[in-house]
Order: C-alpha cells, then sequence, then structure tokens
C-alpha cells in the first residue's frame, strides 16, 4: 500500500476525491439531459440516477457522512472544494433550465 501511497493521509485523500468524481461522473455526466426541458424531469431524472448510484456504490455515501461528521483535518480543504463544485454543478443543472 505505502508503495503507491505516501501515507494513510495521502490514502484517504485519493479515495475522497475518487468517489467524488466517480459520483459527479454517474449523476451530472452520464445520466442527467441538459437539454431537458421540463424542470420535472430533470429532477426526476437526477433522484433516479443518485438513487441508482447510492444503491450500485453504498459504501461511498457512508464514506461521505462519516467524512462531513468526523471532519478529519487533512479533509477540510476537500469538503470546501468540493461543496463549491457541487454548487457550481447545481446552478448548472437550474441555469440551462
Amino acid at each position: 500500500m505505502f508503495f503507491y501511497f505516501k501515507s494513510k493521509e495521502a490514502l484517504y485523500l485519493y479515495l475522497l476525491d475518487y468517489c467524488a468524481n466517480l459520483m459527479l461522473e454517474m449523476v451530472f455526466d452520464r445520466c442527467i439531459d441538459f437539454s431537458e426541458k421540463d424542470l420535472l424531469n430533470r429532477l426526476y431524472k437526477y433522484m433516479d440516477a443518485k438513487l441508482n448510484v447510492n444503491l450500485e456504490y453504498p459504501y461511498i455515501n457512508k464514506f461521505f457522512r462519516t467524512v462531513l461528521k468526523e471532519r478529519p483535518p487533512c479533509a477540510l480543504g476537500f469538503i470546501k472544494s468540493t461543496k463549491e463544485a457541487s454548487f457550481s454543478y447545481i446552478q448548472n443543472f437550474f441555469r440551462r433550465y
């Protein structure tokens, strides 16, 4: 393990980044059709995509909840940047409507 990661902290940050990118890709990039003009249909597709990702990868959501609850010092910068990125995705979700 330490051949690839220099510390447990590096592994932890890698897992956070990987899980966040996977969620964003699977929910927003693959499943949301921004050409959809009906807001309710778009919200339905978002909720359906989010549910399917949580069913397929249940431990990712649990991992995120743990990180947000415990707020380890090494992850505070990541939490802030992820919140900003999520806010940007949500703005784009409604802006294109």
